[in-house]
């Protein structure tokens, strides 16, 4: 019932792709990832959102769900600082790699690792524009590209000279600031942002130091070309409070059981790309980029809890990880007039030389969560692995008659991986992966205020590094509890996609429906949930097939020029149609429906006051479905106000000071499984101002 109150307050209410007005995003607005090149979005068979830069900038956000929970189908969860699982259209999980996130559309992270928690890694006030291409884009994005792509573009250098200062202050001795600035001398053009933050944590042992900087330079070569050398540097160290079980979390959300978890983590990420036209109908686009990725110290958050009589044992791994990536990707796009064809070829390839190294850890607290004793296990999953990975990729639009868009597309991946051991525990040794994926869509302009499409695709994941070559949970100190599987192969995707978008009113209101259909074939899971005499090792197998099926409703009202309604409403079921003693069961930590609503008002020129209400249903924590969690709704109040050059801002985060969980998991334990919960902020205030010289 809860379910179709949602749709029916979505379709009656009122958020385009993005949020803003529902004027400055029409349907002749341009996308650049929906098709890899910058089209209109009503020529793209494909869901496609936008964060505009407006958006972004009032937002002044601070952890990626606050900008995520804006969009359809996305699945954002936030633990301290910006660390965060991020998923498209499928259940967020440690893992995070069944969702591509790049930047300016070259690889976040490195590869085969995922990049479901890239945003601590990034400079995150360097964000132009967001844009979320839903559904299997393996034709375009390659391996990981299941659920979908977000694509983060960033700033560049402005073409007359400025400087922007800001800072802000928030609960719980939380600063952030940050200086900007660029200019543009005859053929080249340069930009720096450099930003920091601190913050000492509103639970124990979560305290957060981030340094970021931003370096880039523009080359003008001629009127058709343009050379870019983009510089990324971040260094951060986030302590991390873990997880908590049900008799903690309910109590004492505070409290922290993993004072000895912690991630130190270093990236510098430089990045060359050329531009050119040639002629009037062909675009060439090289990019060359490097990431070197250095983490250390680090537990997963996502702790294994065991529970026993008079006392509580936590066992996690440190893990000390560093990789070395190289992303080459050559792109030409040609456009013909008979029936307005574009024809794009390419092709991508990485190198990445990865190194891995973790220990058993075991931490024994009382009833009371006193500290009792601590140990350091044995070295266990170690390992160096080189990875390689080629896709050439092919895609055709045609508009045969006016108003008719077609798009097809196919890419051919290979995957290649060589690990070398360090430890008894590890398995070393080759693995090679490659698959042929393809997509193929419509859109319709039915009038000037409606479009339709519909598209078909195939992705796939090969399975990662980590998968092939370690345990994949914490072993016992003394003992051999889990075990690695090389035998694994890829998943593969297959997604189903029809959709509307129109504006109307003139241009006072948008709406955009989508309903897919997305199955994923030889899901990768972990076997077992205990270790013990009658389940002795885990490990990870192709033991599952999933459907995920939903529909997505945006929609934003502006009825006056002082009122916008903006709403964002994804009804989603993603269940296992397969999967040995779970068939048919839910699939954890992916709740039916997600609806948010915003209402914006801008009483007088450069002040603009918006509520967000934020509602999530019921979520599992387990695959049983015997751990039910129902989050309460989120309330949050921003106002910001701009004049000449100075812009402040206040923001009331969790109004109503309500007691959540942002993650929820089954915790392993002795005799019975439990839940466990990271908690979520409660009620936090933000104030900050920023000064732009132009």
């Amino acid at each position: 019932m809860k379910m179709w109150v949602c749709v029916v307050v979505a379709l009656l209410c009122g958020a385009p792709c993005g949020g803003v007005a529902a004027e400055e995003s029409g349907l002749d607005g341009m996308t650049m990832t929906g098709a890899r090149g910058a089209v209109p979005l009503r020529e793209t068979p494909a869901s496609v959102e936008t964060l505009s830069a407006r958006e972004i900038e009032a937002l002044r956000y601070r952890k990626p769900d606050e900008l995520f929970n804006r969009l359809t189908g996305v699945i954002t969860a936030p633990f301290a600082g910006e660390d965060a699982l991020t998923s498209v259209r499928l259940p967020p999980a440690p893992a995070g790699q069944e969702t591509v996130i790049l930047v300016d559309g070259l690889p976040s992270f490195t590869r085969g690792r995922g990049s479901g928690d890239f945003w601590k890694y990034f400079n995150s006030s360097d964000v132009e524009r967001i844009e979320l291409l839903e559904g299997p884009s393996s034709p375009l994005y390659g391996s990981g590209a299941v659920g979908g792509v977000i694509n983060v573009l960033t700033r560049t250098p402005p073409s007359t000279p400025e400087v922007s200062v800001w800072g802000e202050y928030g609960r719980n001795d939380r600063w952030r600031g940050g200086v900007s600035g660029g200019a543009r001398v005859d053929r080249i053009a340069g930009s720096l942002n450099v930003d920091a933050e601190f913050l000492d944590g509103w639970r124990e042992h979560s305290r957060v130091e981030k340094q970021a900087a931003t370096g880039n330079v523009q080359y003008f070569l001629d009127d058709a070309s343009v050379l870019r050398l983009r510089v990324d540097f971040v260094h951060a160290h986030n302590d991390l409070p873990g997880m908590l079980d049900g008799a903690i979390f309910f109590t004492n959300p505070r409290q922290s059981n993993n004072t000895f978890a912690l991630d130190r983590l270093d990236r510098i990420a430089p990045t060359l790309t050329y531009d050119r036209a040639i002629g009037d109908s062909g675009r060439l686009n090289l990019a060359f980029q490097v990431q070197s990725n250095t983490s250390d110290n680090s537990i997963n958050p996502v702790t294994f809890l065991y529970t026993g009589v008079a006392s509580r044992e936590y066992q996690g791994i440190i893990a000390y990880r560093s990789s070395l990536d190289f992303d080459i990707q050559a792109r030409y796009l040609h456009e013909l007039k008979p029936l307005r064809t574009r024809i794009t070829g390419g092709i991508d390839y990485t190198h990445s030389d990865q190194q891995s190294d973790s220990t058993n850890i075991r931490l024994v607290r009382n009833a009371l969560s006193q500290f009792l004793s601590g140990q350091l296990g044995v070295k266990n999953d170690s390992y160096d692995v080189t990875a390689d990975a080629v896709a050439p990729y092919l895609q055709v639009e045609s508009t045969p008659v006016p108003g008719l868009h077609l798009l097809a597309g196919a890419r051919f991946d290979a995957v290649w991986y060589d690990a070398t051991a360090k430890t008894l525990q590890s398995r070393g040794g080759n693995a090679n992966f490659n698959d042929f994926t393809f997509r193929a869509g419509a859109a319709y302009d039915v009038s000037n205020q409606v479009n339709i499409f519909a598209n078909v695709s195939r992705g796939f994941l090969a399975p990662s590094p980590e998968q092939l070559y370690t345990a994949p949970s914490y072993t016992t100190i003394a003992g051999v509890a889990s075990a690695a599987n090389r035998s694994l192969e890829a998943e593969t995707a297959y997604g189903y996609e029809a959709g509307v978008r129109s504006s109307f009113w003139e241009r006072r209101a948008r709406l955009d429906l989508a309903y897919y259909d997305l199955t994923v074939c030889d899901k990768i899971v972990r076997n077992g949930a205990t270790a013990d005499a009658a389940n002795p090792f885990y490990y990870y197998q192709n033991a599952a097939r999933t459907s995920s099926r939903g529909v997505e409703v945006r929609t934003t009202v502006m009825p006056v020029d002082l009122v916008r309604l903006s709403l964002a409403y994804t009804y989603a079921r993603s269940v296992y149609d397969t999967y040995a003693g779970y068939t048919g069961n839910l699939m954890p930590r992916a709740p039916e429906n997600h609806i948010n609503a915003r209402l914006a008002l801008l009483p007088v020129k450069g002040l603009e006051v918006e509520l967000e209400v934020d509602e999530v249903t019921k979520q599992y924590a387990d695959d049983a479905n015997t751990m039910a969690y129902s989050r309460p709704t989120l309330v949050n109040l921003r106002a910001s106000y701009s004049w000449q050059n100075w812009s402040i801002w206040a923001h009331l985060l969790n109004l109503t000071n309500q007691s959540y969980a942002t993650y929820v998991t089954q915790s392993t334990t002795a005799t019975t499984p439990t839940a466990s919960y990271y908690p979520g902020e409660p009620l936090t205030f933000y104030v900050g101002a920023a000064f732009r010289w132009q």
